[in-house]
């Protein structure tokens, strides 16, 4: 039975929710968690125009820091987790928290909302920056170290998640190139299918292992990461705005129905990079001097069905060396998917393509694209 919020009824506070819901509604300078201000949202209320702001961009400039925001649920014996703009980049899980936090929030559970880079979100032009170039990438800093900021910054919020021990987590993101919606996850069982299916109807479960928050999940405190689509795509405020409402207010969020559809499974993916040292163009010819080009409309193939033949780039020289394709332990697998046809990257077989970007610092810092085998 939910325990309700009412003067007469109240169940026992843990030490870390009192000091959660003792926080006044500005930045907090306790010692506890230096980097995050905390906020608190009293159940069945909101924050104020004074307190969001008029704009995303009004709203983060209020949170200044990296913030970490309550919203009181009628049972506070249980809660759920959100994390969001750990990349500067990808403001759909921002615009979606403010979209929904100009409404009265009445969720059933305690819901805790992390935003992480907001100084990176707001250096101009706005949400232009994954990382600042003096910092490392938030998503890759889960594991540690933790002597710089991105370290001590992903410290605290595994700190915090873990005392906390909320039922579900969600991890926000944008792709930085332009496509579907789609959950990614590092565990394939029926809780983790239930939380992406809030959002989408595709989940890739990878063994791939990069320091993300998601590779700490568990079936206690089970956690996923959303894509909700491009950045620049319309549709994935949307993605983000509906997802987050199911996930805020829905009673359980942990049992999969297939009520709105079946997810479908993508497993074991591999990681194409750029070979270091090597250039990287965008254009809708080969470039002279560049080891590898992408087509500037390499993106619509997103999660499209890729056949042998088909020129994903140009290449320099005769061989593949421009590129690496890394399983989740790290083999090189490039001769087993990829070949050179005269100048031209071509697949060996069916390929199945995802998280494609033409962003060339993204490109050359993190990975080309994804890609699973395809059946025929």
């Amino acid at each position: 039975m939910a325990i309700l919020r009412t003067a007469t009824n109240r169940h026992p506070r843990s030490p870390m929710e009192q000091r959660i819901m003792s926080a006044p509604i500005r930045p907090s300078n306790d010692t506890y968690s230096p980097l995050l201000s905390r906020y608190i949202i009293p159940y069945g209320q909101r924050l104020d125009k004074a307190k969001t702001g008029h704009s995303v961009i009004e709203f983060l400039q209020q949170c200044g820091d990296p913030t970490w925001l309550t919203i009181e649920g009628e049972d506070i014996t249980r809660s759920r987790a959100v994390v969001t703009l750990l990349h500067g980049n990808e403001p759909s899980g921002v615009e979606a928290l403010f979209q929904l936090l100009q409404r009265v929030l009445s969720p059933p559970v305690t819901c805790h909302l992390f935003i992480a880079v907001v100084n990176t979100a707001l250096t101009r032009p706005y949400f232009s920056h994954r990382h600042l170039p003096q910092h490392r990438d938030l998503n890759r800093c889960f594991n540690g170290p933790t002597d710089d900021f991105p370290g001590q910054l992903a410290s605290e919020i595994w700190q915090a998640l873990t005392e906390l021990q909320p039922e579900a987590v969600v991890d926000l993101h944008n792709t930085s190139g332009s496509g579907p919606a789609f959950a990614v996850s590092v565990e394939d069982c029926a809780i983790h299918q239930a939380i992406a299916s809030l959002f989408c109807q595709r989940m890739i479960v990878t063994d791939v292992r990069l320091g993300a928050l998601m590779e700490k999940t568990s079936t206690q405190m089970p956690i996923v990461t959303i894509e909700c689509g491009g950045a620049i795509d319309p549709e994935s405020r949307q993605v983000a705005l509906e997802g987050l409402e199911k996930f805020i207010c829905a009673a359980n969020v942990r049992e999969y129905s297939r009520q709105d559809w079946d997810v479908e499974l993508l497993h074991h993916p591999c990681r194409v990079i750029i070979t270091p040292q090597m250039s990287l163009a965008v254009a809708e010819q080969a470039v002279s001097g560049a080891d590898i080009t992408l087509p500037g409309n390499i993106e619509h193939h997103n999660f499209g069905r890729v056949l042998p033949g088909t020129c994903l780039a140009w290449l320099q020289g005769n061989d593949t060396r421009a590129i690496k394709v890394l399983d989740g332990q790290g083999i090189d697998l490039t001769n087993d998917y990829f070949e050179n046809r005269a100048g031209e990257l071509t697949p060996k077989q069916p390929l199945k393509l995802f998280m494609i970007t033409t962003n060339i610092r993204i490109a050359q810092s993190d990975c080309l694209f994804y890609l699973v085998a395809a059946p025929y």
